[in-house]
């Protein structure tokens, strides 16, 4: 019964990401939540809770921090509403989630680009004004998105652009 539940794990998670079986390892965790790893750099996983407007914390316990990005802190006007608006992007959702050259911050947590579908996350609350770009190098595969979306962001007076100083 657990072969067969995780070959159906596999074909739904192959279906839903686009990718072959052959490209899928699937791996239980210690929690009972599956991800799937995509490739070296990419993996299928479930986002469990916000931590912050650039934070998340995923079902298999690893606390994820938006490469990139920099969205206001407890505390910083719009911390709410950034928070806010990335639970409403990605919580309870299954994502992927991208590594770049750097695994850690200095503060221990997994950085990685997020994404549903098409849609980079980390750029989405930049253009919509919840986020600065603040470039991480080395990691910097999106980081001229991530400057269009907060000059552009800046231009039109969207989000903290338009509330904060």
């Amino acid at each position: 019964m657990k072969i067969l539940r995780e070959v159906s794990l596999t074909l739904i998670i192959t279906v839903i990401a686009g990718y072959s079986i052959a490209q899928l390892d699937v791996i239980k965790s210690s929690i009972g939540t599956a991800r799937a790893i995509v490739d070296k750099t990419k993996e299928v996983v479930t986002v469990e809770s916000i931590i912050s407007g650039d934070t998340i914390k995923l079902a298999d316990g690893r606390t994820i921090r938006y490469i990139g990005i920099d969205a206001p802190d407890k505390e910083q006007c719009m911390y709410r509403t950034a928070a806010k608006i990335n639970q409403v992007l990605v919580e309870g959702k299954q994502v992927v989630i991208e590594k770049d050259h750097t695994e850690l911050d200095p503060d221990g947590n997994v950085l990685r680009y997020v994404w549903i579908d098409d849609q980079l996350i980390n750029e989405r609350i930049v253009s919509d004004g919840y986020a600065r770009n603040t470039p991480q190098p080395p990691n910097l595969k999106y980081n001229g998105r991530f400057l269009n979306a907060h000059n552009q962001a800046r231009e039109l007076n969207k989000g903290l652009w338009a509330v904060c100083n």
